[in-house]
């Protein structure tokens, strides 16, 4: 279930803590605020629209997508075979099975299709707004739910509205935020991600945090690094 406590818990990325799991010298921190049933809903409607315009994409809106496309874009046995292959895939997923169920030649079928697919328009507009989610979700979730940090030398600030300023965002580095994001985001969802939802990191809990309008500074600046995630195929 969603954390009963919406105290912060403390989050330091894996590859700045040691062997032990324990944050080495310096590392930066992140307190987070798990959210509520509401405001998990409020994050996702507001991603599926304007600005964002960043929905969810179903699995099976994708292969229902790509088997479209394959009627309008095939004829005779490569049809048949093309449309064999992802209504296996199908259902597969209905069932819950994972896709290395399917046999070698389903999978190689759906490999082979997937950048004929890319260029049927539905099907580019799909991938087009799971990419865009990919990249503006975890943004967005630590613009919400961070709510102080420790190993940055700078102030930690939020706005009139309670989210994280664009100065503080920008503190961050990329690889940071994208992993600090999907963790948010995961905690949301802690009952369908369980044991995804770790204890909170043994990062020294008597140190002092920095928080919105303090002034205390604390530690080196993280580093900034580039992350990046890529669409998923149909398979």
């Amino acid at each position: 279930m969603i954390p009963s406590s919406l105290a912060p818990i403390r989050r330091t990325p894996p590859w700045r803590c040691g062997d032990d799991g324990a944050p080495l010298p310096g590392a930066v921190t992140f307190l987070v605020r798990p959210g509520t049933v509401i405001e998990r809903a409020t994050l996702e409607a507001d991603l599926a629209g304007p600005p964002y315009n960043a929905p969810s994409v179903m699995r099976h809106e994708r292969l229902d997508t790509a088997l479209a496309a394959v009627h309008k874009l095939l004829d005779g046995e490569a049809r048949d075979q093309a449309a064999e292959a992802l209504q296996a895939v199908r259902a597969a997923y209905v069932a819950g099975e994972a896709k290395d169920t399917l046999d070698d030649d389903h999978q190689q079928l759906i490999t082979a299709l997937e950048p004929g697919l890319r260029l049927w328009p539905d099907y580019a507009a799909l991938l087009q707004a799971e990419a865009r989610r990919q990249t503006l979700l975890p943004v967005v979730a630590v613009q919400r739910f961070l709510v102080g940090w420790e190993g940055i030398d700078d102030a930690f600030e939020r706005d009139r509205y309670g989210l994280v300023t664009d100065a503080c965002m920008a503190k961050i580095s990329s690889i940071d935020l994208t992993w600090l994001g999907w963790q948010v985001y995961q905690m949301l969802y802690a009952e369908q991600h369980r044991p995804f939802l770790q204890p909170p990191s043994p990062s020294g809990g008597n140190r002092p945090v920095s928080r919105a309008g303090a002034r205390r500074r604390l530690a080196a600046k993280a580093g900034t690094s580039a992350g990046a995630s890529g669409p998923k195929t149909p398979a």
